[in-house]
C-alpha cells in the first residue's frame, strides 16, 4: 500500500513541482550567459604576471561589467524566491493532507497512519532531491567551465576537470541532504507538536521549530570548531561540516524527529 500512496502523492504534486523546477532553469541559464560575459569583460584586461597569477586593471572596466554585476545580485533573488515557492509548496501540501479537512479521506484509505505520513515525507524528500541537484549540477557545471575558459590560470575545460568536480561535489551533496531531511523532519516533529494543542498550534509550531533549529546551529557550530581545532586525529580526520559528529548528529536528528512524528500521529490525531 505504501507504493500505491506515494504514486498517488508524486502525481498530485508533479504538476506543480515540475513547473517550479522548469522555471528554476531559466534564471539559472540566464545567470550564467551574465556571468560568462563578465569573465569575458574582465579577464580581457589582464596581464599574467607568472604561471599562477595574473594581474587586472579593473579601472578599465566597461559599465558593461558593473551593470551585469548588479543583474547578478537579482538573478539570486529570484533564485532564493523559487526555493521559497517550492519548499512553501510541499509543506503546505503535506498540512492540507494530513492536518486539515483533507486529513480525515487520507485517514480513511485502508492503510497504517505510518504508511500514509511516511509517504508524504517520502515523496517531499525525493522532489528536494530532484530540485537540489537540477539547481546545483547545472550551476557548478556551468560554473567550471566559464572559469576553464575565461581565467588564463585555468587549463582548458576537459571531461577530466569535469569529473574532478563531480567527485567534490558528491560529498557535499550527501551533507546537504541529510542537512536539508534533517530539518524537514525536524518540521514535521514540530507540526505534530503543534497540532497536540487545540490552540495556537502555527505558534507552537514555529516556536518548537526555532529551538530545534537554534541547538542544530550550535552543535554543529561546535562540532565543526572541533574538527578543525583536532584535524588530523582519528575521529577528526575529515575536513570543516564534512565531519563525523555532524554527520552522526544530523543522522540521529533525522531518525528521531521521523520516529517521534509517527508516534505522536499514531496516539493523537488533533485535524483542524
Amino acid at each position: 500500500m505504501l507504493k500505491k500512496l506515494i504514486a498517488y502523492d508524486f502525481k498530485k504534486t508533479s504538476p506543480a513541482m515540475l513547473a517550479i523546477i522548469t522555471l528554476l532553469f531559466i534564471p539559472e541559464i540566464i545567470g550564467l550567459i551574465t556571468h560568462a560575459i563578465m569573465e569575458k569583460l574582465y579577464y580581457a584586461n589582464s596581464v599574467e604576471v607568472d604561471a599562477n597569477t595574473i594581474q587586472v586593471n579593473s579601472d578599465n572596466l566597461p559599465d558593461l561589467y558593473y551593470s551585469l554585476s548588479n543583474m547578478s545580485f537579482v538573478f539570486f533573488l529570484i533564485l532564493s524566491a523559487i526555493a521559497t515557492i517550492a519548499a512553501i509548496y510541499m509543506i503546505k501540501y503535506y498540512h492540507k493532507t494530513l492536518y486539515s479537512n483533507q486529513g480525515y479521506l487520507s485517514f480513511t484509505l485502508p492503510s497504517s497512519i505510518t504508511e500514509v505520513v511516511s509517504s508524504k515525507m517520502i515523496v517531499i524528500f525525493a522532489w528536494a532531491v530532484i530540485y537540489v541537484i537540477s539547481a546545483t549540477t547545472i550551476f557548478f557545471i556551468g560554473e567550471t567551465i566559464i572559469t576553464r575558459l575565461y581565467d588564463p590560470v585555468f587549463e582548458p575545460i576537459t571531461l577530466s576537470a569535469v569529473a574532478e568536480l563531480l567527485e567534490e561535489l558528491f560529498p557535499l551533496l550527501f551533507l546537504l541532504f541529510l542537512g536539508l531531511f534533517s530539518q524537514l523532519m525536524a518540521l514535521f516533529f514540530c507540526m505534530s507538536i503543534g497540532h497536540l494543542c487545540k490552540k495556537h498550534k502555527t505558534g507552537i509550531t514555529a516556536l518548537s521549530y526555532t529551538g530545534i533549529a537554534i541547538a542544530s546551529l550550535i552543535i554543529i557550530y561546535y562540532n565543526t570548531a572541533v574538527c578543525v581545532a583536532k584535524r588530523g586525529t582519528w575521529w577528526w580526520d575529515l575536513r570543516d561540516l564534512w565531519c563525523p559528529a555532524n554527520l552522526i548528529f544530523l543522522f540521529i536528528l533525522l531518525v528521531g524527529c521521523y520516529f517521534a512524528t509517527i508516534k505522536i500521529m499514531n496516539k493523537k490525531l488533533n485535524l483542524e
